[in-house]
């Protein structure tokens, strides 16, 4: 091992932090505040139930209220994949009709569209 070499050894160069002159020198972003959008007034709704079954060959959904509902009252259904705004037009409980349902009545509601079950009914 008398005539081989040692190989030299790198040094490693430490990193030079920058300096702060360097810091200030880059632009710094301001945030700039967009104007507000004018309020979209929004219609207060109120969860009235849901939708528990729905009969495709005669647009029926069977409703299961939690609030009362009149005959002529503007509904939003909404879901997963439904939204859809209609007045109550047609209510039905046990085939009879009725002008008013009240809390805990599964009514047959004729609706416009196709509903889903789990879909909640609101008042508008």
């Amino acid at each position: 091992m008398a005539g081989k070499k040692a190989k030299p050894v790198k040094k490693s160069r430490a990193r030079k932090a920058p300096s702060s002159a360097k810091r200030a020198a880059k632009p710094v972003k301001a945030a700039v505040r967009k104007p507000a959008a004018e309020a979209v007034k929004v219609p207060e709704r109120r969860l009235i139930g849901e939708v528990t079954h729905y009969f495709t060959h005669i647009n029926v959904a069977v409703v299961k209220l939690s609030d009362t509902l009149r005959r002529g009252e503007k509904i939003l259904i909404q879901g997963a994949t439904t939204n859809m705004e209609q007045t109550v037009n047609s209510m039905q409980i046990e085939h009879a009709s009725v002008e008013v349902a009240r809390p805990g009545d599964s009514i047959g509601l004729k609706v416009a569209d196709r509903v889903r079950e789990g879909d909640r009914v609101f008042r508008v």
